[in-house]
C-alpha cells in the first residue's frame, strides 16, 4: 500500500518553518562526485548513472532522470590531489540527460582531474 503526505509547510520545534515549495523547488535535482576513471566516488551521487572521459579534461555526467530543459542552474568543480580545487568551465548541456564540462589546468588548458563534482538546481521530467 503506497502512503502519502500533503502538506504546505514543514515546522520544527524550535528551528521555525519553511513552505514545502523551498524543500521541492530548492534541493538538488543530481549530485555527483567521482573521477571518469575511477567512476563514481563510494555511491556519492544522486541521479547520475555514469561518468564519461570524453577527452583530456571534458567529461560528460549522464542523469538517471532527465531534467525538463537545460536551462537548469548547474555548479560544478573539479580538482586533483589533497587540494581538491582546479577550475572547470561553466557545465554546458548536451542534453537534457547529460551534463558536459571542461575542467583547466593552471597552464590554462584542459586537464584531467581526480575529483569532479556536480550539482544540478530545477525541475526534474
Amino acid at each position: 500500500m503506497a502512503g502519502k503526505i500533503i502538506a504546505d509547510t514543514l515546522e520544527h520545534s524550535t528551528a521555525g518553518s519553511i513552505a514545502t515549495n523551498y524543500v521541492v523547488e530548492g534541493s538538488a535535482k543530481a549530485w555527483c562526485s567521482g573521477d571518469p576513471n575511477a567512476g563514481i566516488y563510494d555511491s556519492q551521487s544522486l541521479n547520475v548513472s555514469t561518468l564519461l572521459d570524453v577527452a583530456t579534461g571534458q567529461i560528460d555526467f549522464s542523469l538517471t532522470n532527465a531534467m525538463t530543459s537545460t536551462s537548469a542552474c548547474v555548479h560544478a568543480t573539479a580538482g586533483s590531489g589533497s587540494a581538491r580545487s582546479g577550475q572547470t568551465e561553466g557545465a554546458p548541456w548536451a542534453d537534457t540527460s547529460t551534463i558536459q564540462y571542461q575542467v583547466f589546468g593552471s597552464a590554462g588548458g584542459n586537464a584531467d582531474a581526480g575529483y569532479n563534482f556536480i550539482a544540478v538546481f530545477g525541475s526534474l521530467a
